[in-house]
């Protein structure tokens, strides 16, 4: 019997050490788990402080994008007004420059409000809490992307509007002197 006693305890000692290192191993897994989550969020955060200096730094280059564009069109728009002035002192009619010219402005201000919104739009994306916005971030983004490109297309058709109109209308105009 005595055998049979020591067997059992000899038994029951494997089956403890056995337990004890399964939960030894299982222990380090959980940890190694969370080690690895915890880098996992560093990441992130530092993938997140990236975008956001970066978001702050395009915001910072359109504002003053933005000053150069407004003068340049606010110096255009001077220089027309200059020359239906100097056209109307020779006693031509100007009044279909005139038209031009408040169509011209009317371009100026609507390119000026895109430009706004653009800006606008790409402030809420600062807004937005980086790794938690679940496809929001990206929405305004793209967002602000097609207010830029809208942006554009109204600077493209300023340019285009001064080359073709406002050009020929002048060069008429000048004609008949």
């Amino acid at each position: 019997m005595a055998y049979y006693y020591t067997r059992e305890v000899e038994n029951m000692s494997i089956k403890l050490k056995i337990v004890s290192f399964g939960l030894l191993l299982s222990s380090l897994f959980l940890v190694s788990g969370k080690a690895h989550a915890l880098i996992g969020e560093d990441l992130l955060e530092k993938r997140c402080t990236s975008i956001e200096a970066r978001i702050q730094n395009r915001i910072t280059r359109y504002d003053s994008l933005k000053d150069m564009h407004l003068k340049r069109y606010q110096n255009l728009r001077e220089k027309v007004a200059r020359i239906i002035t100097s056209l109307e002192a020779k006693g031509l009619d100007v009044t279909k420059l005139k038209t031009d010219l408040e169509m011209l402005d009317a371009k100026i201000k609507k390119a000026q409000d895109d430009y706004a919104a653009f800006i606008a739009k790409l402030k809420e994306t600062k807004d937005l809490s980086c790794g938690s916005s679940e496809g929001e971030f990206k929405a305004k983004l793209d967002e602000a992307r097609a207010l830029l490109k809208t942006f554009r297309e109204d600077l493209e058709d300023i340019r285009n509007f001064y080359k073709t109109t406002i050009k020929a209308d002048v060069l008429e105009l000048r004609r008949k002197t």
